[in-house]
């Protein structure tokens, strides 16, 4: 159910028209924080140091581990990466708060999106690209447009028109809202080696046993032929992880001195993307709020049939209507209305 939950997260999307960077934490701004991706998480296990060299294994040390020199290591949740090159950027949806829904479902929306092939509404000014299918983003003559184009350079080499946040001593980050053939900003993510298609996974290296999601790489194919992430900027784990307190002084001994030197030299990227797309031609025949509601309707069903099966229940008309709702999806996505 990734892709159904990946659209109705994106339906729900503002338009993002500024965004500052700072070192510090504002609890008043937290729900205008930019979540980078998680971290998975640890599972419990056990470790042992001994002559400057550690041993590790999943599972709670035994009554005779304990005795020697092995200690319990507890489990951690999931943790956002919150923090990019030590500090926080804070977003801001002024001055719209137009949602993705919003713009395709009223035509009194200060911005229309509009086919690749076709021009801006008569009084209306293009913005840019504002999707994967790349259909373009138009805003009312004089209202402004949301972020569309955005990059990373040395610090104070600032282009005309870009506002500029500091990074760090070196690098600086710059963005515009006046590039008319720009990319409409969605969100940023970091991934480790090429992007997976759902923003819930990703590609990276474990460099221990008990990290989660080693190995798990990218579970889902997209059905559609698509790449959206733009890359930005590449960054060492072992910096990423310290500075969002993922690991704090001794629990980088999960990774001995041959894993932090690894770390150390292993590169995640910071990527941006543009919004889910749709066709506009097969959406022009119906409303959007059906499909919206079908797509809801779809995620409940899944939901409701995993309770149904763990009641080991005989109720076959449910799984019918499951079922033709898998299917009422497939054709959607298939036969025109893809994403």
């Amino acid at each position: 159910m990734d892709i159904i939950n990946e659209i109705i997260k994106e339906l729900n999307k503002q338009l993002l028209f500024n965004f500052y960077v700072t070192e510090y934490y504002y609890e008043e701004y937290e729900n205008k924080s930019i979540n980078f991706g998680v971290w998975k998480g640890l599972n419990e296990g056990c470790k042992c140091k001994e002559n400057n060299k550690i041993k590790i294994h999943e599972k709670k040390c035994s009554e005779i581990e304990l005795r020697t020199h092995w200690e319990d290591i507890l489990p951690r949740s999931a943790q956002r990466f919150e923090k990019y090159r030590e500090n926080y950027f804070f977003i801001s949806w002024q001055p719209s708060n137009e949602t993705y829904k919003y713009i395709l479902l009223n035509k009194s929306s200060q911005y229309q999106i509009v086919a690749n092939d076709e021009e801006c509404p008569y009084y209306f000014d293009a913005c840019g690209i504002f999707d994967s299918f790349g259909n373009k983003l138009c805003s009312k003559y004089r209202i402004r447009c949301p972020i569309n184009n955005i990059y990373i350079d040395k610090k104070d080499s600032r282009k005309s028109r870009y506002y500029e946040e500091y990074l760090n001593e070196n690098k600086s980050l710059y963005h515009t809202t006046s590039k008319y053939n720009g990319t409409i900003l969605s969100g940023f993510f970091i991934f480790q080696g090429k992007p997976c298609y759902y923003s819930n996974e990703y590609t990276w290296d474990t460099f221990n046993e008990l990290e989660k999601g080693k190995g798990e790489g990218c579970k889902s194919l997209s059905l559609f032929n698509f790449n959206r992430y733009k890359y930005l900027d590449s960054y060492n784990r072992y910096s990423l992880y310290k500075e969002n307190y993922i690991y704090k002084g001794s629990d980088f001994d999960l990774y001995g001195k041959q894993g932090i030197e690894r770390m150390k030299k292993s590169k995640v990227g910071l990527f941006y993307r543009n919004y889910i797309g749709f066709n506009l031609s097969c959406l022009r025949t119906r409303r959007i709020n059906d499909v919206d509601l079908e797509f809801s309707d779809l995620k409940n069903s899944t939901e409701e049939v995993i309770l149904f099966y763990s009641r080991v229940s005989n109720d076959i008309n449910y799984i019918i209507k499951v079922f033709g709702m898998i299917t009422l999806l497939y054709h959607f996505l298939k036969n025109g209305c893809s994403l």
